[in-house]
């Protein structure tokens, strides 16, 4: 559930009484996009999409708490709602938010990605600016902004999401930096040993993984921590330098959640046994695609039960409830797979 979703109390509570009625067990509801947030921070300012208007709104206060509302009414109904946060973006327009908001983009330039040439990652209206997890003091800094959730609010989990490297966009981060890191520990620059500096990117995303769930295991051991990932585990580590598999294998990922937007059911179904493989210890749902699944959204659920995976992630809920009214999909699951309310795999 994307913070596209909702504006307004009314919003939220129709969102969570829509789930919880068509008998979904849990909620990923999105409470954190590009370093702006929907719930009252110590760290991070306001979203602008809470005050209308545009990012010269950063900051302002709402009025209501998103969060702590989703989380009443969620124990309400008897569903458990997890933060869906995103990790590395840090602003997401081409109009900059006040200076005044402290938001990362002007409180922090330095932290920002930057390509092989030297130049800044640019936000775009479409798409993100990453910060570097190469850079100590960003590690230290994502690592507060979801612990400070874990502390403060009554969440039954966290979901990662962009827990990477933006390398569909370009090759990064050669910030001064991570260049000057990765040469001290190598020796070299990343020209001279490619293989390193991808194993060493991934290796910073990987430090940022671990510290949020093991501090955030050490402050509520019943927190459950998943993250949508690359459907491909190698090419996740060898391109988006976000190795899942390792998560997995290390016990710092509960529930991983395999991006598998697709309408290819023989894919559907080799990366869903893939994932129940690497699973380890924890559990695996695939992410299924409601508007790439189309009339095979029934199917691909099949698919995953027979796989033996621990459930399923429906993206996104607006596929299924647009303008917060039941369609023909969110009928048949409540015909179909759905017409009982499961437990949850860690119950």
């Amino acid at each position: 559930m994307t913070r596209w979703n909702y504006r307004t109390p009314e919003d939220v509570r129709a969102i969570v009484r829509n789930c919880a009625e068509h008998h979904f067990n849990v909620i990923l509801f999105q409470v954190r996009g590009n370093g702006t947030v929907y719930y009252k921070s110590r760290i991070e300012p306001w979203a602008w999409e809470l005050t209308g208007g545009g990012p010269e709104t950063t900051g302002k206060d709402p009025g209501w708490d998103p969060l702590k509302l989703a989380c009443y009414e969620a124990r309400k109904r008897g569903i458990e709602l997890h933060a869906y946060m995103n990790v590395f973006p840090g602003w997401r327009s081409q109009d900059y938010p006040p200076p005044s908001a402290g938001q990362l983009w002007t409180a922090h330039p330095e932290w920002f990605m930057v390509d092989r040439s030297g130049n800044k990652m640019i936000p775009r209206t479409n798409w993100y600016s990453f910060v570097s997890p190469g850079i100590p003091e960003v590690q230290q800094y994502v690592e507060e902004v979801f612990l400070e959730v874990i502390k403060r609010y009554r969440i039954q989990g966290v979901h990662f999401d962009y827990i990477r490297y933006p390398s569909e966009i370009d090759d990064f981060s050669y910030d001064p930096v991570s260049l000057s890191r990765f040469e001290q520990a190598t020796g070299k620059t990343p020209a001279e040993a490619t293989a390193e500096w991808t194993r060493w990117r991934a290796e910073q995303v990987t430090q940022v993984e671990q510290a949020i769930y093991r501090k955030g295991k050490a402050l509520r051991p019943e927190i459950i921590f998943s993250a949508a990932v690359v459907r491909a585990p190698r090419r996740g580590r060898n391109r988006y330098y976000q190795d899942s598999e390792r998560w997995l294998r290390e016990g710092t990922l509960d529930v991983v959640i395999p991006m598998l937007y697709t309408n290819n059911m023989e894919e559907f179904r080799k990366v869903t046994q893939d994932f129940v493989q690497l699973r380890q210890e924890g559990w695996a749902a695939p992410g299924v695609g409601i508007g790439r699944a189309g009339e095979q959204l029934l199917e691909q659920l099949e698919i995953a039960r027979q796989e033996g995976a621990d459930g399923a992630a429906l993206f996104a809920y607006n596929g299924l409830f647009p303008e917060h009214q039941p369609n023909e999909k969110a009928t048949a699951l409540l015909a179909g797979p759905y017409r009982e309310k499961a437990r949850v795999p860690w119950d």
